[in-house]
């Protein structure tokens, strides 16, 4: 049995919609916010710098940077797991050391009800991962050397708000449905690497936030599970990396997300499930009218928990806000042209590079630090930056250099 999704179930769309954006509530970029020019050797001047969606063609998330910085961004479109958008961007000073990143979100959804498969474009998981196994598996994808973990600050008050959001949905929950209980995890590990043999420490933060919502049938509950993982990535050069932590969180407190695209996105999903409703609904109804009621308690389920949804979404960012260098990611495929925008963004986000194998045609992803990568006949790889650098005659094979695909 299939994982019920927007193209057959509504409930998949109504539920997926509770996490529209976890960063999605509109905060106001505080006027006159300037990076102090004693937090690192960078200009005392600041700009506004924005992400324009471009499906609605507004702007969407702004941030304030350093004046003489440089700013790229995209909106990432979301997955059948949880289609709400969110960003990605890098942001960087003239010399390309000191950085702050958003990766790609990342998405799982699983179920207690026997039979149901994931979404094909959603990780495999069927459980929660604490943020600290978040990170080690991207300790490993960006090919970076673990320092330490250190505590996130405001780590006790995000359990706290999410202890009141549970609480204040307990209280709300219409009677005879279950509310929507939520969890979430941070964690900060400090990591090092070379950027053009200039070595940098980085702050690679990662935040979950799960959500268990369970839907009633007599004396059985479904539980219908939903996680996501933001990483954020904070560098700077060697041995200034706490120095640089307050200019990081003033980018961080200047995070905002636009209301009238806010708005606009939020009433096209609507439009979307409300059409959605009415083709599954009257198909619902020649199935009797056990899974119409079946039908009913996920509306409901969904009324109750949306506004709460919202909340937690705020309150997310505010967290995000008072601590340290959270949120967003990973790279996925799609159906579509945006889609595929966005997985080429993932890529050069987590410094990816695409090569083609002359001799079969086949098409793999390696480090984007080095310029060419040599191919033998085994599989074996050997990369290097100098064109000149051929390992036939000294290294065991024929070898082949890859082609590499913007």
């Amino acid at each position: 049995m299939a994982y019920p999704c927007p193209s057959g179930k509504v409930f998949r769309v109504r539920y997926s919609l509770l996490l529209l954006s976890v960063l999605g509530c509109a905060q106001n970029v505080p006027k006159g916010l300037t990076i102090p020019p004693g937090t690192i050797s960078q200009t005392g001047t600041s700009k506004v710098v924005s992400i324009v969606d471009p499906v609605l063609q507004m702007k969407a998330y702004s941030w304030t940077i350093p004046g003489n910085w440089i700013f790229d961004g995209a909106v990432m479109q979301g997955s059948s797991c949880v289609p709400g958008a969110s960003p990605i961007f890098r942001m960087m000073s003239p010399d390309g050391i000191t950085e702050a990143k958003g990766l790609p979100r990342l998405d799982w959804t699983w179920s207690d009800k026997p039979g149901m498969k994931q979404p094909p474009d959603c990780l495999s998981f069927a459980k929660e991962l604490p943020a600290t196994e978040v990170l080690k598996y991207m300790v490993g994808v960006l090919d970076v050397t673990f320092v330490r973990e250190d505590p996130m600050p405001n780590h006790a008050e995000m359990q706290e708000n999410i202890r009141k959001q549970n609480e204040k949905a307990a209280a709300s929950a219409p009677k005879g449905s279950m509310p929507l209980l939520s969890k979430g995890d941070n964690a900060r590990f400090v990591v090092k690497y070379n950027i053009n043999s200039i070595p940098v420490e980085e702050d690679l933060s990662a935040t979950t936030m799960c959500s268990d919502s369970g839907v009633r049938f007599g004396q059985n509950v479904t539980h219908f599970y939903s996680c996501s993982a933001w990483v954020t990535r904070m560098r700077t050069r060697q041995g200034q990396l706490e120095s640089s932590r307050p200019m990081f969180r003033m980018i961080a407190q200047s995070t905002a997300m636009d209301q009238q695209w806010y708005q606009r996105w939020l009433s096209l999903q609507l439009q979307k499930i409300g059409q959605r409703a009415a083709t599954a609904g009257a198909a619902i109804r020649k199935q009797g009218d056990d899974n119409m009621r079946m039908m009913q308690a996920r509306q409901n389920q969904f009324n109750a928990s949306q506004e709460m949804r919202r909340r937690q979404h705020e309150q997310f960012l505010a967290t995000m806000k008072r601590g340290t260098d959270m949120s967003m990611k990973r790279t996925q495929q799609s159906m579509n042209e945006r889609s595929r925008m966005a997985g080429d963004w993932a890529d050069y986000a987590l410094d990816q590079q695409k090569r083609r194998d002359p001799n079969t045609g086949e098409v793999t992803k390696d480090s984007s630090k080095y310029s060419y990568t040599w191919v033998n006949e085994s599989g074996q790889r050997y990369q290097t930056n100098d064109a000149n650098d051929n390992p036939n005659g000294r290294l065991a094979g024929n070898w082949v250099v890859q082609q590499n695909i913007r």
